[in-house]
Parts: structure tokens; sequence; C-alpha cells
């Protein structure tokens, strides 16, 4: 009984320790996402327009994808409209939402 107690111990901490070491979604979807993309986002819930567009711009120039790229000139287009912290952020939301789709739809399965 006490051999079988002490196996279920071991296990729980290697389980744990695995639990630990091996990163989680979370660490694998924001590597998945560009430094530019979130720098601009960032700027632009900040209300920093000229350092949005600046960011966003570069993003968007390194995007393949034409529907990304519009939706990128749009939401620089659009800055100086976007006058609350409530439309910046919705409009930080969909960009951040239309690019996380567009990486994990085009996610390579097999390397």
């Amino acid at each position: 009984m006490k051999t079988l107690s002490r196996f279920r111990v071991l296990l729980m901490a290697i389980a744990a320790a695995l639990l630990l070491t091996v990163p989680g979604p979370p660490v694998a979807l924001a590597a998945a996402v560009d430094a530019d993309l979130e720098s601009g986002l960032a700027y632009l819930v900040a209300g920093n327009n000229q350092l949005a567009a600046l960011y966003l711009a570069r993003y968007g120039e390194k995007q393949s994808d034409a529907q990304i790229r519009r939706q990128v000139d749009m939401t620089i287009a659009r800055l100086d409209s976007l006058t609350t912290a409530a439309l910046r952020e919705q409009a930080a939301r969909e960009l951040q939402i239309i690019a996380l789709h567009w990486r994990f739809r085009n996610f390579p399965v097999f390397p």
C-alpha cells in the first residue's frame, strides 16, 4: 500500500513538473503575434496616433495577405476619428482578431 502511495506521489510530482516547464497555449499565442502589431495596438489604445500609425504601417508592410493590409490601412486612415477610449479599444480588438484569425488559419500543421 505504501509503495502505491509513493508511486502516486511520484506521478503527481512528474505531472506538476511537466505542467510548469512545458509552455502552454498563452505563451504560444503570444509568440505568434508580431511585435509591430502589438506596439501599434498598444499605442492605438493609449491614444498616440502618430506612433500607432508608424507601427501598424510597419506591420502592414510585412503582411502578404491583402485582407490584413487593407484592414491595417483602414485602421490607420480612421485613427483621427477614434476619439474615445472605447472606440480605440474596439478598433484595436477588431484588428487583433483579424490578425490572429489569419495567423491561425495559415499556421502550418506539419512543419
